[in-house]
C-alpha cells in the first residue's frame, strides 16, 4: 500500500498524466504539455485545497499516533471520455491517513483536456456526504478507480471502511458510483460487497477496479480481492494469524450500472494463497481477461513466492479458466533514497492493456507491467525495483519471456 507523499508529487502526477492524454493520437513519441493542478475545491480553478477540511474527524483516529494529512492525495486513475477527448476524470484519496484510508475520495473533472478541472465526488464517507440513508456512511474512503463506457457515463468505484468503533459497526465495503455528465454529478453508491473484518467470518475486502465494456455500455465489470483466513478464524487479513487467503470477487452489471449482480469469488485458492490487484480488460473479440498477483499467504513467507497469473472469460463473466501463468513476480520493496528504508512502493500490482485498434499491428495483443527486479542483478544484495514486460498475441493463453523496460540507469530503482 502506498505511504504518505508530499501533495504536490501526487497533483503532478495527475496534471501531467492529464495533460498527457489530452493530446491527439500520435505514431511518435509522447510529449508532455504544462503541469496544470487537478484538485481542489468545486469552484475552477482548482487550488489543492480539500473540500473535506470542515468535517469532523474526531472519532476516526485509530490510536492517539494515528494522523491525518490534509490536503494530502493518494493513488490517482484518470480516465477519458470516448465520446469527448477533452473530458477527463481522474479519481484520488482526499486527506490521507497514516493508518490508510482518506477522509474522501474524490473525482477531479476537466471538460476542457485538462486545461481546468473541478472536484466532485460521490457519498462514500461520511466527510463527503454519505448517511445511512445514502449507503455511504463510512469513516475512510480508498483505493478509487474510474472508468467511462463507450456511450460517455463513468463509474467510480471505491474501497471504504469504518476501522474506528464496536466490531459489528465496523464494516468494510467496495462501493460503486455512476455519472451520466461526464462526472460533474454521482448517483447515490451501490453497495457491491460488505464484510466486517472484525466479526466472523473475518473477511475484509480490498483492491477494487471497475472496467466498462468497450463494446457495449450495457454491461459493467467489477473485481476486488477478499481476505479470508482458515476456518474462518479471526484475524481478518491476516494481520493476527499465521496463514491466510484471498480470493478474487466479481460483480457485473448488465443494464447500465443500474443493478449488480452478487458478487461472487471467480478464484478461490485453497492453499495458504491470496489474489491481490485484480484488473480486468476486454480483447477485441469480446473476452474478459482478470489479471492479479499471486502471494503467498503465510506471514513468514509475505511478498517472497509471487507470480503474476490470469483468468479467462468468454461469456461476458459467467464462467472463467483456470489460472494462466504470465510471469514470475520477483519484485522487492523500493527503498528511501536518503535513508535506505524499505518503503511499501514497486510490489506486487500488475497494469494490463489490450490494443483494441484495427489498423494496428499489434491488434488483438495483450500487454503486462509489474513491479520487479528483472535485469537489475543476480544477487539479493544487487537487486532493485525495474519494470518488467511481457506480451500475448493469443488472448493471453501464452507470454513472450519477461523483460526490462524501465530506462533507469544502473543500480537505480525505477520507482520513487
Amino acid at each position: 500500500m502506498p505511504t504518505h507523499l508530499p501533495r504536490s508529487v501526487v497533483l503532478a502526477a495527475v496534471g501531467l498524466t492529464a495533460g498527457v492524454l489530452a493530446l491527439p493520437a500520435s505514431a511518435g513519441p509522447y510529449t508532455t504539455t504544462s503541469v496544470y493542478q487537478a484538485s481542489g475545491t468545486p469552484s475552477p480553478p482548482a487550488n489543492g485545497d480539500s473540500p473535506f477540511a470542515a468535517c469532523d474527524i474526531s472519532a476516526f483516529y485509530r490510536s492517539p499516533s494515528d494522523i491525518n494529512y490534509l490536503n494530502a492525495e493518494e493513488t490517482p486513475w484518470v480516465a477519458v471520455n470516448p465520446t469527448d477527448p477533452g473530458n477527463i476524470i481522474g479519481v484520488y484519496i482526499q486527506d490521507w491517513w497514516s493508518t490508510n484510508g482518506g477522509r474522501g475520495d474524490v473525482a477531479a473533472v476537466s471538460h476542457d483536456g485538462g486545461q481546468t478541472w473541478t472536484a466532485t465526488w460521490p457519498h462514500f464517507t461520511i466527510c463527503s456526504g454519505g448517511t445511512p440513508a445514502n449507503g455511504g456512511d463510512y469513516q475512510r474512503g480508498w483505493l478509487p478507480r474510474v472508468a467511462f463506457a463507450p456511450n460517455g457515463d463513468a463509474y467510480f468505484i471505491a474501497w471504504t471502511l469504518s476501522p474506528v468503533g464496536d466490531p459489528a459497526a465496523t464494516p468494510s465495503s467496495i462501493l460503486v458510483s455512476k455519472s451520466t455528465d461526464g462526472g460533474d454529478r454521482w448517483s447515490e453508491p451501490i453497495t457491491l460487497d460488505l464484510t466486517h473484518p472484525n466479526i466472523p467470518p473475518y473477511a475484509s475486502v480490498s483492491r477494487p477496479f471497475i472496467t466498462a465494456d468497450p463494446f457495449d455500455s450495457n454491461y459493467v465489470y467489477a473485481v476486488w480481492n477478499r481476505a479470508r483466513l482458515p476456518g474462518n478464524t479471526q484475524g481478518g487479513g491476516g494481520n493476527n494469524a499465521f496463514s491466510f487467503r484471498g480470493d478474487g470477487f466479481f460483480s457485473r452489471s448488465t443494464d447500465g450500472g443500474a443493478t449488480w449482480e452478487p458478487a461472487r469469488a471467480i478464484y478461490a485458492p485453497q492453499g495458504n494463497i491470496f489474489t491481490t490487484a485484480h484488473q480486468i480488460a476486454v480483447l477485441a473479440d469480446g473476452t474478459l481477461v482478470d489479471i492479479f498477483d499471486v502471494e503467498q499467504g503465510a506471514a513468514k513467507n509475505f511478498n517472497t513466492c509471487c507470480d503474476v497469473q490470469l483468468i479467462r472469460s468468454t461469456d461476458r463473466g459467467l464462467t472463467w479458466s483456470d489460472p494462466i501463468e504470465v510471469g514470475p513476480d520477483r519484485g522487492v520493496p523500493a527503498t528511501n533514497p536518503d535513508t535506505g528504508a524499505s518503503i511499501r512502493v514497486a510490489l506486487g500490482i500488475p497494469d494490463l492493456a489490450v490494443d483494441r485498434n484495427p489498423a494496428s499491428p499489434g491488434y488483438g495483443s495483450l500487454y503486462a507491467v509489474w513491479p520487479d527486479v528483472v535485469g537489475s542483478g543476480e544477487h539479493a544484495k544487487t537487486r532493485y525495483p525495474t519494470v518488467a514486460f511481457t506480451q500475448s498475441t493469443d488472448g493471453g493463453l501464452t507470454w513472450s519471456p519477461v523483460t526490462r523496460v524501465d530506462q533507469a540507469p544502473a543500480g537505480v530503482q525505477a520507482f520513487n
